[in-house]
C-alpha cells in the first residue's frame, strides 16, 4: 500500500510535486492527498489541513514563509500537528530571489486590477520610462548606464534577498537550504525565471534534496516548470552582479511594446488613475 503525502506551500510546491513524481521509487511509494496552495487557503481551510489532512498523511512537505509573508499556519504549528500524528515533515524553502530584475514588483492598483501576469509583476524601471515618454531606442541606451543610485539600489536589493532567504531557511529550520546554492551559481546560469519562479535547476536541487531526505534515488529530471513569464535582465544589472547573460533586445522590445500598447488602450480616466497608483509605489532614478 502506498504511503500518503501532502504539500503545504505556494506554486513552487506544485512544480516540486511534478519533479518528485519523476522518481520511480517515489511514484511507486507515495500517493498525494491534494490541497490548494497555502496562499489560497482561508483560515478554515488551514485548520482543516492540520485537523484532517495531516492525520491521514505519512509525509508532509511544507514551505514556511517568513514573518512578513505569514499566512495561517507556519513552522511551529505544522511541526506540532505532525508530532501529534506521527507524520514525517520535511521543510523546504520558499525561493524569492529578485536580483536578476529587482525593479519587477507588484504595484497595488495595477496588476491586481488588470489581471495580467505581465502587469501583476510590473517592471517599474521600464514602466516609469514609458510614462515619461521615453522612446524604445532611448530606453535601450538607459539600460547600459550604471549610476551611483542604481548601484546602491542593486546592493540594497541583494542584501534584502539574502536576509529574506536566510530568515526562511535558518530561523524556520528548513531541511533543504538553497541560499548558498543561489549565491554560488547565480552568475554562471540564470536561476530564476522571475522573482518568485525558480528555474528548473533550482527546483531540481530542492526535489533531489527531498528525495535524499527520504533515502530515495534523487536523480530527478531537470526541466523548466515556470514558462509563462521571464523577468528582463538589463546590461547595467548584469554588469553590477557579474551575470553572464542579459535579455535579448527582442525580449526587451516585446515587453516595451506590450506596455505601450496597454497604455494606449486606456481611457484618459483610467490612464490618470494608473499613473497615480504607479507613482505611489514607483522607484525612480
Amino acid at each position: 500500500m502506498k504511503k500518503k503525502f501532502s504539500l503545504f506551500g505556494n506554486c513552487q510546491t506544485h512544480a516540486l510535486k511534478w519533479l518528485l513524481q519523476q522518481s520511480p521509487d517515489f511514484a511507486a511509494g507515495y500517493e498525494e492527498i491534494p490541497v490548494v496552495e497555502s496562499y489560497l487557503m482561508s483560515p478554515e481551510m488551514a485548520e482543516d489541513f492540520c485537523e484532517r489532512v495531516i492525520p491521514q498523511a505519512d509525509l508532509i512537505i511544507a514551505q514556511p514563509h517568513s514573518d512578513r509573508m505569514s499566512r495561517w499556519h507556519q513552522h511551529d504549528e505544522l511541526r506540532a500537528a505532525c508530532e501529534r500524528t506521527g507524520a514525517r515533515i520535511i521543510f523546504i524553502p520558499q525561493v524569492y530571489f529578485s536580483v536578476y530584475n529587482p525593479f519587477e514588483q507588484s504595484v497595488p492598483g495595477i496588476g491586481n486590477v488588470w489581471k495580467d501576469a505581465q502587469l501583476v509583476y510590473l517592471d517599474r524601471f521600464m514602466f516609469s520610462k514609458i510614462l515619461a515618454g521615453t522612446s524604445f531606442e532611448d530606453f535601450l541606451a538607459e539600460t547600459e548606464k550604471s549610476t551611483v543610485l542604481r548601484r546602491h539600489f542593486l546592493d540594497q536589493c541583494m542584501k534584502i534577498c539574502v536576509n529574506y532567504q536566510s530568515d526562511v531557511e535558518d530561523r524556520r529550520a528548513c531541511d533543504i537550504k538553497i541560499l548558498h546554492y543561489l549565491l554560488e551559481n547565480m552568475r554562471s546560469e540564470r536561476l530564476m525565471r522571475c522573482n518568485n519562479h525558480p528555474a528548473g535547476r533550482v527546483m531540481k536541487f530542492i526535489a533531489d534534496g527531498v528525495l535524499r531526505e527520504l533515502g530515495i534515488d534523487f536523480s530527478t529530471i531537470q526541466t523548466e516548470m515556470f514558462q509563462n513569464h521571464d523577468s528582463l535582465i538589463y546590461p547595467f544589472v548584469a554588469e553590477h552582479f557579474g551575470f553572464n547573460v542579459t535579455s535579448p533586445v527582442e525580449e526587451v522590445e516585446r515587453r516595451f511594446r506590450y506596455y505601450t500598447d496597454f497604455l494606449a488602450g486606456l481611457t484618459p480616466e483610467e490612464g490618470e488613475k494608473l499613473r497615480a497608483d504607479f507613482e505611489k509605489a514607483a522607484w525612480t532614478d
